[in-house]
């Protein structure tokens, strides 16, 4: 299959899970380039995309997915300097659990800049759906996981 056909094919995949006869996907196209695509649908595409093609993302390309997210956080991180003072954001995000708490009183952002604060809300959307994405898979990773070691204790008396 030609690098055309299976961009035509994921085009439809995004045309008929985001409801937008307008998408016309690129090789450079990024979730920040379409409103439609959020955390929510980013697993939904996924999902949808090994269903069209018939495939399974390997722990090799989720390797390769968790260097990006990891560049992504770095990116998302470059951001928040822009919005939040840094002691600002040291209290807003826990760093054990990457959850983010409302911070002391009522801190000034440093910009009112609308665009900053989209593109960073954009950054975290990504990471918030890798992060599902993440969950999904190794939830059914460790499902069939479970399965196989029932299967083996029957058959194997093990």
């Amino acid at each position: 299959m030609e690098k055309q056909e299976i961009l035509q094919k994921i085009n439809e995949v995004f045309i008929d899970n985001l409801d937008n006869d307008n998408i016309a996907l690129t090789e450079s196209t990024t979730a920040d380039d379409i409103e439609e695509w959020d955390s929510l649908t980013h697993v939904q595409l996924v999902v949808a995309v090994e269903k069209k093609f018939k495939i399974r993302f390997n722990a090799k390309e989720i390797q390769v997915n968790i260097n990006q997210t990891q560049a992504r956080i770095l990116s998302a991180i470059e951001f928040e300097g822009k919005i939040f003072d840094g002691m600002v954001f040291q209290q807003i995000l826990d760093k054990n659990s990457f959850v983010f708490k409302q911070p002391d009183g009522n801190p000034a952002l440093i910009t009112d800049d609308k665009t900053i604060i989209n593109e960073l809300i954009i950054r975290l959307h990504y990471l918030i759906s890798i992060s599902a994405f993440t969950e999904l898979y190794f939830k059914k990773m460790n499902t069939q996981a479970m399965q196989l070691i029932s299967f083996l204790q029957e058959q194997y008396h093990i």
